[in-house]
């Protein structure tokens, strides 16, 4: 939707599979969370299941900081305000923004009030489900799962995001670890295609 949308194109759409593959701590989880908090936001049922590095407690912060838009802790925040392509390098503006002290309850209250008001009409929670899991424990039978009940409860989400998919359980058999991690990743595909979700 808006922004991410026209960045993205046609790519966030049902039906498809995306992956955000980066260095660990580029920012792909508060990325993950602006996807689903956007999907929310446009009044999108949205899965959100963490699989393997957040407890709830982590998880909730991150929907606090997303929700109030600015970090946790002070510091200065580099927003991207223009993207362009210039051959096979980009060129990024950004606009530099800096936050005093720690981030506060009100800070997060307005941020749902101010989605509320502006977008669903009603608590943009009510849209989003998040579940964690211990590291190597969902399973893709898991995933099924949780789709199905939540289809029969008329939750039936619009988007599924799965913040460290490589987290995983991979598939049991007697390939090698390569082949199973390509099952895997097929099987998340084969989810998108079956449900016709993002």
């Amino acid at each position: 939707p808006r922004a991410m949308g026209k960045f993205f194109g046609h790519s966030l759409a049902r039906g498809k599979f995306v992956s955000f593959l980066a260095p660990e701590k580029r920012g792909k989880s508060m990325i993950l969370m602006d996807v689903a908090w956007r999907a929310a936001c446009s009044r999108k049922q949205v899965l959100y299941l963490d699989a393997g590095d957040n407890t709830d407690y982590d998880l909730n912060l991150l929907w606090m900081v997303r929700a109030s838009e600015r970090p946790h802790w002070p510091g200065e925040v580099r927003w991207p305000t223009r993207i362009r392509q210039l051959g096979d390098q980009s060129d990024v503006a950004f606009r530099n923004e800096t936050f005093e002290g720690v981030l506060e309850i009100d800070d997060v209250r307005k941020g749902f009030r101010r989605a509320i008001l502006n977008h669903v009409k009603s608590d943009v929670r009510d849209y989003v489900v998040h579940r964690c899991y211990p590291s190597g424990t969902l399973t893709l039978s898991k995933i099924h799962h949780l789709i199905e009940y939540y289809d029969r409860h008329d939750m039936m989400p619009d988007c599924l995001v799965i913040d460290y998919a490589d987290l995983l359980m991979l598939p049991k058999g007697k390939g090698e670890f390569r082949e199973r991690t390509s099952l895997l990743w097929s099987g998340l595909r084969g989810i998108s295609q079956m449900y016709n979700i993002l």
